[in-house]
């Protein structure tokens, strides 16, 4: 099934006059990898509502956190992505996150939104290293402005990224974020907003490097206040 989708796909996008991609990575794959003609590709980037994804205020952060039934004296890290497969790169995050929850110090919670077949998998493990009250595992969400409400930053380590939309409604909801070097090499985000992490990597033997720059980038990162991430992230609502 998906490779008769996908051969569709590639008919339907071949027959197009315009073909609209979301960012510059899109595109630059719509041309080199579908072979379609470059001045045919076009990039138009996500908007997000501007009264949903508005920047919230420290006490609407820490409502945000009770309405989820969430410490609002602790911080919280978020990540969002699909759990189904590793390009989102949450084996990194978990990784990163067993080390950090060593120290006698890092007191802030792990939120997982995302569904996929590996959460079993990921629950299992988070109990085997004693992490169950220091994760939650949301699933699926429909709510997610109230979800980045409540965050203190995302962190999205993906392996690949043809966009990224939960950094974008992130950033316009007045929350910092870690992303890959993958991701943020297509630059589609302004650099005030993005703190950008140098940790992506394909293969395991590099992983626990990785997972190391994440660690320590959350531990000692000074993040952009949120007067600059609400500038900055302006253009992308509306």
């Amino acid at each position: 099934m998906r490779k008769r989708n996908l051969a569709a796909e590639r008919i339907a996008l071949r027959e197009a006059s315009i073909v609209i991609c979301n960012s510059r990575r899109t595109r630059d794959d719509v041309v080199e990898r579908v072979g379609i003609e470059a001045h045919r590709a076009h990039v138009v980037y996500y908007g997000a509502d501007p009264v949903k994804f508005s920047v919230v205020s420290p006490s609407g952060r820490a409502d945000a956190k009770r309405e989820l039934r969430l410490d609002p004296s602790r911080p919280l890290v978020g990540f969002v992505g699909a759990l189904g497969d590793r390009r989102k790169g949450f084996d990194t995050l978990f990784e990163a996150w067993t080390a950090l929850c060593r120290l006698p110090n890092w007191d802030a919670n792990l939120m997982v939104v995302g569904a996929g077949a590996e959460i079993p998998q990921w629950k299992r493990r988070a109990r085997e290293a004693g992490l169950a009250d220091r994760m939650t595992f949301a699933g699926y969400r429909f709510d997610m402005p109230a979800v980045f409400a409540a965050l203190d930053v995302l962190v999205h380590p993906a392996r690949y990224e043809a966009y990224g939309l939960s950094v974008h409604e992130a950033l316009c909801r007045g929350v910092p974020a870690f992303v890959s070097a993958f991701v943020w090499r297509r630059g589609t985000l302004s650099d005030q907003s993005v703190r950008v992490a140098h940790f992506q990597s394909r293969r395991t033997r590099r992983n626990c490097r990785s997972a190391h720059q994440v660690a320590c980038g959350l531990r000692t990162s000074r993040m952009p206040n949120r007067s600059t991430l609400s500038t900055a992230a302006r253009p992308l609502v509306g």
